[in-house]
């Protein structure tokens, strides 16, 4: 879950490095009807939101700790069935 936020991040910073460094297009080329769906911000606001919410699954989770012993099972057997 820890690398799954950095990642998330990464990809953050990535957009908004792109964005940055986008002025390589003409003013003048249309992109099409889909080309600009979803403007970079957008996209980047949404990976910042998915790792704080991936944050707080982390910090809401509790430690996990093994049992000290482990309990052996009994099954009780009538005297009928023993041999």
């Amino acid at each position: 879950l820890e690398s799954a936020v950095q990642e998330k991040r990464q990809q953050a910073n990535r957009l908004d490095n792109k964005k940055k460094g986008e002025k390589s297009k003409n003013s003048t080329e249309s992109a099409g009807r889909l080309g600009h769906a979803k403007m970079t911000g957008t996209k980047q606001r949404k990976l910042y939101q998915a790792a704080k919410s991936m944050e707080k699954r982390l910090a809401a989770l509790e430690d996990i700790q093994a049992p000290e012993h482990l309990r052996s099972i009994r099954f009780r057997q009538s005297s009928a069935l023993e041999l």
